[in-house]
């Protein structure tokens, strides 16, 4: 199971998350592409964002959770 939320700088809705308030470490920073010929390239009609970011995965045991409740209902048969 992989769950995980990307937040953007520069995004109007960062600041109104249902799920409260976001930790300025985890919005990450985005690349703004204004030349027209790089977004004409790729059939874009205006300026556009990227971000590049490394993701590394492993599994995890049960018996490596800190916290019970960040599991409850997923482990149960």
């Amino acid at each position: 199971m992989l769950t995980h939320q990307i937040h953007f700088d520069g995004d109007p809705l960062v600041d109104t998350v249902t799920e409260g308030a976001i930790a300025r470490e985890l919005i990450h920073e985005t690349e703004l592409h204004e030349d027209a010929a790089a977004w004409e390239a790729r059939g874009l009609t205006g300026p556009y964002r990227t971000l590049t970011c490394d993701y590394v995965l492993r599994s995890l045991g049960f018996d490596e959770v800190k916290d019970p409740y960040v599991l409850e209902g997923f482990w149960k048969s």
